[in-house]
């Protein structure tokens, strides 16, 4: 059984957030929550929890010093933080600090489900294995920048999300980033289908000349 800290210094997105974990059907034995990074690191002085989901962008402290705080102090807790799509860099700097995934706001009933999931129940190999996992939240990112770009024909828009796309890759194994790639092309596909209304189909050629 598992114990989690939910950060938000917005009422209904805790309350929200709550009651989708609450209605997971996931091993959650205590759900705590905290307004702020501030009053989360004064809990986690005296609480033992296993994961931290926290908001970026909140009063007194926000979520990326909570996470650096607990990154400095050798915390054992897992760290997920939510983030808007203004807020990438800020996740991005998050990730730093040993944070395991970041979901896009407005936060998603699957997503956030799938995320704790990952974070709580991936084998302990795969997790010390960072060379072998992107979260999803990160990818999603990219694929929003780039489908905008493809969309309105924004030159700029196209070339960030291919140079954001080239530094993830180049932190993963080879491995894992033909499978990602693949991945990655296929999603972006099904979005510019249900974009344009036609049907696009991605064959990725890695490896073939």
């Amino acid at each position: 059984m598992y114990s989690i800290l939910l950060v938000d210094d917005e009422p209904l997105a805790l309350k929200g957030n709550r009651i989708i974990i609450e209605r997971s059907g996931l091993e959650i034995a205590g759900l705590y929550e905290a307004v702020d990074g501030q009053e989360a690191w004064e809990f986690l002085k005296n609480h033992k929890v296993d994961l931290v989901i926290t908001d970026i962008k909140m009063p007194r402290m926000d979520g990326v010093s909570l996470c650096r705080e607990l990154y400095l102090a050798g915390q054992q807790v897992k760290t997920v933080i939510v983030s808007g799509y203004a807020d990438f860099q800020y996740a991005r700097e998050a990730l730093r600090y040993g944070v395991k995934d970041y979901i896009l706001k407005p936060v998603q009933r699957e997503e956030l489900i799938q995320s704790i999931s990952s974070v709580l129940y991936r084998p302990e190999a795969a997790q010390k294995d960072e060379s072998a996992y992107i979260p999803h939240g990160e990818l999603d990112s990219i694929l929003s920048v780039l489908q905008q770009g493809l969309w309105m024909g924004n030159e700029g828009d196209v070339e960030q999300g291919l140079a954001m796309y080239r530094e993830v890759m180049g932190q993963v194994g080879e491995d894992y980033c033909l499978k990602a790639s693949g991945d990655f092309c296929r999603l972006l596909s099904e979005k510019l289908s249900l974009k344009t209304g036609h049907i696009l189909t991605a064959q990725p050629q890695f490896g073939k000349r």
